[in-house]
């Protein structure tokens, strides 16, 4: 019951941001290319479940990304991903009579930065440099081997293009043992990339949704992806004119949800997005094109003044081991409360990661139980005073540092907010709410001589990052209205988490019936008489004589 109310009163009021764009986080950037087909081949396509009822409603994509204007077919597009140019190739003949001496290029540059690359390459071997075509393998899909610092000039024993032109079939593996390079570029055979009409399904838009859909999952579970990892869909080439061919982003960076826009894109800004991911130079026509910046989210800023009691929401008042809530934009990627899968492997400790989500208070990780775009409650670190600086980290991208005053106490009821009216977080002893009855059959009022039971933070100084026992607090006393009583019992009862029992003064018989104001005082500190959730507004208690 304590947990329920927890949730509902922590979770009251929160308004939802949308993200902007946060490509720095990026670390390991996984590329897929399909083929010769345009972006209303699949969008929207019976053929293509995965991809319409999968992929992008949690994607960002774009519905204007095309081909290099008139570079057909697909080998010359294959180089502008590579290098931003075709170097004047207009034919699909293998490296024999189209392999380029210049090392301006992608995973050269890569090379230089000290980036491992790879590239997974379905039907080949793996035991020499796949320079001539195999089962269902092409290598005009394949544009690293087209380099001669790559070959070493053609050479089919070369190490340098064995050690990285792989079996896809090995691509598996890679991602559970954490051999996965930072830049991995991969290519289906003809069949799966949908360049072949192939048995069974002799439909290339199914084969290659099938592909996908086998595919995409084993990268999206894996720690590459989920520490920091992209990846990118696109195709090489419209089916009968330059597009569009379109590009879907998967990232826990994107914005995601089914976003989308209408920016003019093509090959040389997938070039230049990787190249800014990884901090290397702008290749050609990668300078001359927008990034995909705009398919990302923002990194994580908080707003100055923002941290507050996790109950009231009225700022300053952080008391080490209390909840306390800072505001923003960016500051998550979803909105979720804890749940118990987060507490495994922790044994009494609480979670201080939450989807990506950490808060740090004068450099000391914070437990962290809800995240959304705009809000993060978070529990105030043991053991810190004054001044305390406060920084949001999202999947590793580092906000601003906000700073608030702390506190010995500061307490603040816990509110339920219904119908427009803020209760006081309170039960009776036989587990029924503290409210007017029209709200539902479990509320009711208070009468003279009945124990309510309520809940609030900020009381006193508490253990914090652990599941605490209960600890008492004395001298706490409870005003309702003008009338004010003795606490019966006032303890820390769960993390954060203050339980104070009083008994209705039985003066209260003689009293008009109606909601009164209700607050705590414990040390000569008042709760507020009033929260800054919304609606804004004191807390009241009904009491019927």
């Amino acid at each position: 019951m304590v947990a329920r109310l927890l949730a509902a009163l922590i979770c009251a009021g929160l308004a939802i941001r949308p993200l902007d764009a946060q490509m720095s986080g990026v670390k390991n950037v996984f590329v897929i290319v399909l083929e010769n087909h345009d972006w209303s081949a699949f969008k929207g396509s019976s053929r293509a479940p995965y991809l319409n009822r999968t992929l992008l409603p949690q994607a960002s994509h774009a519905e204007q990304y095309y081909n290099p204007p008139g570079i057909h077919p697909s080998l010359p597009n294959y180089l502008w991903i590579e290098a931003g140019t075709n170097f004047g190739v207009t034919n699909d003949n293998d490296p024999s009579s189209n392999h380029q001496s210049t090392t301006s290029h992608l995973i050269s540059e890569l090379a230089k930065a000290g980036v491992s690359w790879k590239t997974y390459q379905e039907d080949i071997s793996g035991t020499i440099c796949p320079l001539t075509g195999v089962n269902k393998y092409a290598p005009k899909h394949n544009p690293f081997i087209y380099f001669d610092d790559v070959t070493d000039a053609n050479d089919p024993n070369s190490a340098v293009c064995i050690n990285h032109v792989r079996p896809f079939a090995e691509l598996a593996n890679d991602l559970k043992t954490g051999a996965i390079p930072q830049y991995a570029f991969l290519t289906p055979n003809l069949c799966n990339a949908g360049h072949d009409t192939c048995a069974p399904q002799n439909d290339p838009v199914g084969q290659s949704d099938d592909w996908l859909s086998t595919i995409v999952p084993m990268i999206l579970n894996s720690k590459a992806y989920q520490n920091g990892g992209a990846i990118f869909i696109t195709w090489d080439e419209g089916e009968l004119a330059d597009g569009p061919i379109g590009l879907i982003l998967l990232s826990p960076y994107a914005k995601g949800g089914g976003y989308s826009n209408s920016i003019y894109y093509n090959h040389g800004s997938l070039l230049r997005t990787i190249e800014e991911i990884f901090g290397v130079a702008l290749l050609r026509d990668a300078a001359n094109q927008a990034d995909l910046s705009d398919l990302f989210g923002s990194a994580p800023v908080l707003t100055a003044g923002s941290a507050a009691n996790g109950a009231t929401y009225l700022p300053g008042g952080l008391v080490p081991g209390s909840w306390a809530v800072v505001k923003g934009a960016n500051l998550s990627n979803t909105t979720r409360i804890w749940a118990a899968s987060d507490f495994s492997g922790l044994g009494d400790r609480l979670p201080v990661n939450l989807g990506g989500v950490e808060v740090n208070v004068n450099n000391l990780p914070a437990a962290v139980y809800y995240i959304s775009a705009a809000q993060i409650n978070f529990q105030v670190p043991a053991g810190i005073s004054g001044t305390a600086s406060m920084q949001v980290f999202v999947n590793g991208v580092a906000s601003n540092t906000i700073t608030g005053e702390t506190a010995n106490s500061a307490p603040g009821i816990f509110p339920v907010v219904v119908n427009g009216t803020n209760y006081p977080a309170a039960v009776f002893l036989d587990g029924t709410y503290v409210g007017d009855p029209s709200i539902g059959p479990s509320f009711r009022n208070a009468r003279p001589g009945e124990v309510v039971v309520l809940f609030a933070t900020g009381l006193a100084p508490s253990p914090a990052g652990v599941l605490s026992s209960v600890i008492g607090v004395s001298g706490v006393t409870v005003a309702i209205g003008n009338v004010t009583t003795a606490a019966d019992f006032a303890g820390l009862v769960a993390p954060g988490e203050f339980q104070i029992n009083f008994t209705v003064p039985q003066q209260f018989a003689s009293m008009a019936a109606g909601p009164y104001p209700i607050s705590i005082q414990v040390n000569g500190v008042s709760s507020p008489a009033s929260i800054n959730t919304i609606p804004p507004g004191p807390i009241v208690i009904p009491i019927q004589p």
